[in-house]
Parts: structure tokens; sequence; C-alpha cells
């Protein structure tokens, strides 16, 4: 019974220490994937000028593949024609999901103090009229 006793209480610090630094490069592998991704979309939207709507739904298949949900996914991009000179900016923010394991069973929160992943990429436009 003793042992019982002393695995359950042991139990959440050895899947913590085991699962965590996994969990971590899962997410550094995530958050460089959105960074390549915002970048190939603003280099094909300096061309336009704007983030097209196909430029845009290729940023949300790209996020799908790596799993994560459309509806999670919030996008800040250049929607009005910028001409050559000037800035296409475009910014990802999703949902930082696996960085702690225990989180859900720990906290009823579905953020629970994780930070989001936020990358930005800029770039002047190639756009002429």
């Amino acid at each position: 019974m003793k042992d019982i006793i002393v695995f359950t209480l042991i139990l959440p610090f050895v899947l913590y220490f085991l699962f965590t630094p996994i969990l971590n490069d899962i997410e550094n592998a995530r958050g460089k994937i959105i960074q390549g991704t915002i970048q190939k979309a603003t280099e094909k939207a300096s061309l336009e000028g704007y983030f097209t709507p196909e430029i845009k739904e290729d940023i949300y298949k790209d996020l799908e593949e790596i799993g994560y949900d459309r509806n999670k996914v919030e996008l800040e991009l250049t929607g009005d024609i910028k001409m050559r000179g000037e800035y296409v900016e475009g910014t990802i923010k999703a949902p930082n999901e696996y960085h702690f394991i225990l989180s859900k069973l720990i906290s009823s929160k579905v953020d629970s103090g994780n930070p989001p992943h936020i990358k930005s990429s800029s770039r002047m436009s190639e756009y002429v009229n």
C-alpha cells in the first residue's frame, strides 16, 4: 500500500521530466515551421503587393499539415495593395498546445498560461501597376 501511495505522488513529476524536453522540441519545430510559412507567404505577397486569398489559403494549408485548426490561427496580413517601395507585412499567431503536458490535468483553463507562437515577416513590395 505504501508503494502505491509513493508511486501516485511521484508519477506526475516523472511524467513532467520525461515528456517536457520532447514537447519543447516539438513546439520549437512548429514555431520554426510557422516562421518559414509566413516568410514564404510574404515573399509571394511582395510580388502581388498584398496577401491574396490564394496566399492566405496556402498559409492555412501549411499550418493544417502540422496540426493547427484554422479557426485557432489568427492572421494579420496586409490587405490593401502596396506599391513598389512600401512594405507588405504579415503576422501569424498560433496556439502553443504542447508546452506543458500536465496543464490540462492541473488547470481547467484552456490556455493555462502557455504563450502563443507569434511570428512576423515584412518585405518591400515589388508590385508595379
